[in-house]
């Protein structure tokens, strides 16, 4: 019998988005991998923050991405980019409460030489 579980891919302030998956993606054992970047563009004088959030949310997935947003000093607005086949529910829901707690952006994709496409909304 092929089972599914709902894993959690992306989230924002006002919505989780959820996707079946089938038994073999939730019975992986590999953990999310976070790798942070300083990265500069020739399209912009600034420079940015990047997380890369990798591979499939496992239950510790939060308390790791917090341990390196603290240890890092990573700035607030800082950008998220989610590279993840889904996993771990309740993993997901607590690395979304990190991710709005230290206002981080998020992004759906893989490490790339260009900055995501920033959308300015008035605050």
């Amino acid at each position: 019998m092929n089972r599914s579980r709902l894993a959690v891919v992306s989230w924002s302030p006002t919505a989780v988005f959820l996707f079946c998956c089938s038994e073999e993606c939730a019975a992986q054992n590999d953990k999310m991998s976070i790798e942070g970047a300083v990265e500069t563009w020739s399209s912009s004088p600034s420079w940015q923050f990047l997380l890369y959030l990798s591979g499939p949310i496992d239950i510790d997935a939060a308390a790791r991405l917090e341990t390196y947003i603290v240890a890092n000093h990573v700035p607030r607005e800082s950008w998220a980019i989610l590279d993840s086949p889904g996993g771990n529910l309740y993993g997901g829901m607590e690395l979304g409460r990190v991710i709005r707690k230290y206002d981080l952006r998020t992004n759906i994709g893989k490490a790339k030489s260009e900055p995501p496409e920033v959308r300015r909304e008035p605050r």
